[in-house]
């Protein structure tokens, strides 16, 4: 029979600190810095801590694919609770802990539990302040752990550091598919520790390193490590201030690469000059392209013309982001032309484009040709109760349509109405012209 250490004061041990202190020993054995639980930060109370709404969310979620705790301060004593539910359930794949103050002395306590469950393959904790250290604590986990899949470490202060902790775990770790670091200031030394990380990796398919504060060094780092690496699927480099030339970078290690299939370039003040590059790599039958994502970038109705020309013989992207990106009715048309010979893109968005009414009209006769796209965005386009009888048109014609987002237009409510009621008729395409507080849409 095992009996559980005894701490101070004489109250037993809960499980979870049994498994802190059995883990501690074990880190140590590998010759790790002891930073993981120490004696003092345990409280041990003569009462049991009850924090009621906490356990009544995880009694009712207990047997959920995921949980969701609430974006609120967790205290020791709520993380105690956390991961002695973590250590029994069988249920639970994804764990979400955003904005919930955590600090590395609570991470060690949730990754004890994690350790002893096999089931938690998605840790979420996005919005913490879990710091070098906190990224050094799970970098050192997952050196051991053999069931994460997907670690998001978004927006938590982790710097160079902290990322090259984490790229000499990505040298090691042979399950880690998703990992996200989008948000951290952690410039281009901890981009290059990972870029060289993942020449050697074999299992991260999806990398998340939007706004990271890197420069054209660390975007070369990346470049050389696309024309060698095999498995990456997905890059997010959003919010970095490439700018064309290290776009133009990225786009000539994407001409030697054939697997990368997602690539999120938005906010990065690209123009014409670095659409043309993208434009190139679309021509390319080597690429894997299916999703580009270049919003919120200069590209003016020069950029939108050579991406649209390219995607007329292009037969892999299915999925084009183009929101706020300077284009006006012109561009709007040689999109318009493109869908008249592209039968493979589903998923367009336009939103936050002044292309207004005469957009609609050009669309009416691309969907004579087009019997692809799926998903229309035209958010914040300038439309007025003008494009009403195109919008019928559409409705009437189309069957492949499944969504129309028409959010933050110029539309009075009858004509909305009238657009509505065409979308019963046509039965197949939900129409959205407003935002719900959680951010998806309803009409």
């Amino acid at each position: 029979m095992s009996i559980k250490p005894m701490p101070r004061y004489g109250f037993p041990c809960s499980d979870t600190d049994v498994l802190c202190l059995q883990r501690t020993k074990q880190i140590n054995s590998h010759s790790y810095s002891s930073r993981i639980v120490k004696s003092n930060s345990i409280n041990y109370t003569t009462r049991p801590y009850r924090n009621k709404v906490l356990q009544e969310l995880m009694s009712n979620e207990r047997t959920k694919e995921s949980i969701r705790f609430p974006q609120q301060p967790v205290n020791m004593d709520d993380m105690h609770l956390i991961s002695n539910e973590l250590i029994s359930n069988k249920w639970w794949r994804i764990i979400y802990l955003w904005k919930a103050y955590l600090e590395e002395k609570h991470l060690a306590i949730l990754l004890c539990a994690i350790e002893s469950n096999s089931i938690v393959i998605n840790l979420s904790l996005d919005w913490n302040r879990l710091g070098d250290d906190g990224a050094s604590l799970i970098s050192r986990t997952l050196q051991l752990n053999t069931s994460l899949r997907s670690v998001c470490l978004s927006a938590n202060g982790i710097g160079a550091i902290g990322a090259r902790e984490l790229a000499d775990m990505l040298h090691v770790n042979k399950t880690l598919t998703h990992l996200e670091l989008a948000s951290n200031p952690i410039d281009d030394s901890g981009v290059v520790a990972i870029a060289r990380a993942l020449q050697q990796n074999r299992t991260l398919q999806s990398l998340n390193l939007s706004q990271t504060e890197m420069t054209l060094d660390g975007v070369q780092q990346l470049a050389n490590m696309l024309e060698i690496n095999t498995i990456l699927k997905v890059l997010r480099l959003k919010d970095n201030d490439l700018g064309d030339e290290g776009v133009m970078i990225i786009a000539r290690a994407l001409t030697r690469n054939s697997i990368l299939s997602t690539l999120d370039l938005s906010t990065n003040n690209v123009t014409h000059v670095g659409a043309n590059a993208m434009a190139f790599v679309l021509q390319q039958n080597s690429t894997a392209l299916s999703s580009l994502i270049i919003n919120e970038n200069p590209l003016g109705d020069l950029g939108i013309t050579s991406i649209a020309c390219a995607l007329t013989t292009n037969t892999t992207l299915v999925k084009l982001k183009l929101e706020s990106t300077d284009m006006t009715i012109d561009g709007a048309r040689e999109i318009a032309n493109m869908l008249c010979l592209n039968n493979n893109i589903i998923y367009l968005a336009l939103s936050r484009n002044p292309i207004g009414d005469d957009a609609i009209n050009l669309l009416v006769n691309a969907f004579n040709d087009n019997n692809s796209l799926q998903h229309l965005h035209l958010n914040d386009v300038n439309l007025t109760d003008q494009c009403v009888p195109d919008m019928m048109a559409i409705l009437e014609q189309n069957k492949t349509l499944n969504s129309i987002e028409l959010v933050k237009n110029l539309l009075s409510e009858e004509a909305k109405v009238t657009i509505e009621k065409a979308a019963e008729i046509n039965q197949t395409c939900s129409l959205y012209f407003q935002f719900t507080f959680q951010g998806t849409y309803y009409v």
